[in-house]
């Protein structure tokens, strides 16, 4: 399926290129993004990292005389890293995988888009019950993560309120909140609708899909272990400016027939707000808390945990910003703490990453993630786009 579309958007770019170079009413624009980057933590276990990415575009668009366009959005993420242990050479990884593919017809009022896409909602920022279809992490600076294969469609009403409508399949990976993957032969399928409310703005969101994994080692389960159940999810959020901004986010998941280990209803809540003071540049405050319950009634094995998160982000003049971020795990007494300074020229980006965490982040229920930004330790990033 993905090399299927992956083929066919290829062939569609090429075609549509050699078109536009006909057209001056047309265009073609060819981007990229060049990262690098090296850093040293103190995690389980310690690690030392050097690694690059570069993320090339080709954007194609054609208007039509009724106001309707068609564009194709192309890129690659081609990477490479070393990886060190007390500075003895441990492995290497590198790949080069779609990062976007997608064909979109859109007018005013509409739009549908088919192939490898970003798909992101909701209204928080640190701790997202909503983030189902993405891994972005608050702590990178360039927010990169990986799309997903399907077809999705919007359509604009002309209060504001937005309705969208998606099939997904092909995507093998966990995302988000996942415990296991979706099986990748069978599609899954949702909606949402955003729609104005007391000054700010609401949404409403569902879907439906079915996990099947083979080889996932979580809550017990053996791997290798088949697992195959239904997953559906409720969500509802909104976001105001009342002077401060708030915001909420709630989720609901049901497990239908799934192994005893994983729990059948799930509930996930943030709560959100802030504030820009007016000292000097403008100093921005944001903090979150976020609740996570489960409830298993064939175990009676019921879990909770709460975490808090706050942001502080202060621009110095136009080039250089600092940011820092702190989460607080009440149930296990954990601190994450982060702090980011960034240098700003034309087209490059300068960073300098510090943090203080536990050797794994344990915010999600079903697995414990580890990596660079584990234990004590820095690291540096140059980002140039062209």
């Amino acid at each position: 399926m993905k090399k299927l579309v992956f083929i066919m958007i290829s062939s569609l770019l090429l075609h549509t290129k050699a078109a536009v170079s006909a057209s001056g009413s047309d265009s073609i624009a060819l981007n990229g993004q060049l990262i690098g980057w090296a850093g040293i933590s103190s995690g389980n276990p310690g690690l030392q990292e050097f690694g690059g990415r570069f993320l090339p575009e080709v954007f194609c668009q054609h208007s039509f005389h009724n106001a309707v366009k068609i564009d194709m959005d192309l890129s690659a993420n081609a990477y490479s890293s070393l990886e060190y242990d007390d500075w003895k050479y441990t492995g290497d990884q590198s790949r080069i995988k779609p990062y976007r593919a997608s064909l979109r017809l859109s007018s005013r009022q509409w739009e549908v888009r088919a192939g490898l896409q970003k798909l992101s909602f909701g209204s928080a920022s640190l701790l997202r019950p909503l983030m189902w279809f993405d891994g972005m992490d608050p702590r990178d600076p360039l927010q990169l993560t990986d799309g997903i294969y399907g077809l999705l469609g919007r359509y604009y009403f002309l209060d504001n309120a937005n309705l969208w409508v998606w099939g997904l399949i092909g995507n093998k990976d966990p995302r988000g909140w996942d415990y296991v993957p979706t099986q990748i032969h069978k599609p899954e399928f949702g909606g949402r609708f955003q729609f104005p409310f007391l000054h700010g703005e609401m949404g409403v969101t569902v879907n439906h899909r079915l996990p099947g994994s083979n080889s996932a080692a979580i809550y017990g389960i053996p791997s290798g272990t088949p697992i195959q159940y239904t997953e559906d999810k409720a969500g509802l959020d909104g976001k105001w400016d009342i002077g401060p901004g708030i915001w909420f986010e709630y989720v609901l998941k049901h497990n239908s027939l799934a192994p005893i280990e994983i729990p059948e209803l799930e509930h996930y809540l943030t709560l959100g707000s802030d504030y820009t003071f007016a000292w000097g540049n403008g100093l921005n405050l944001l903090a979150e808390h976020f609740v996570y319950a489960s409830y298993n009634p064939p175990t009676g094995n019921n879990q909770s945990r709460n975490f808090t998160a706050a942001s502080l982000s202060y621009p110095f003049g136009l080039r250089d910003r600092i940011s820092a971020m702190i989460y607080r795990g009440w149930e296990d007494k954990s601190w994450y703490r982060f702090v980011n300074y960034q240098r700003q020229y034309d087209n490059l980006s300068l960073y300098l990453m510090l943090f203080r965490n536990p050797d794994s982040f344990r915010l999600y229920p079903a697995r414990q993630d580890s990596g660079l930004f584990t234990g004590k330790g820095f690291e540096i990033m140059a980002s140039y786009n062209f």
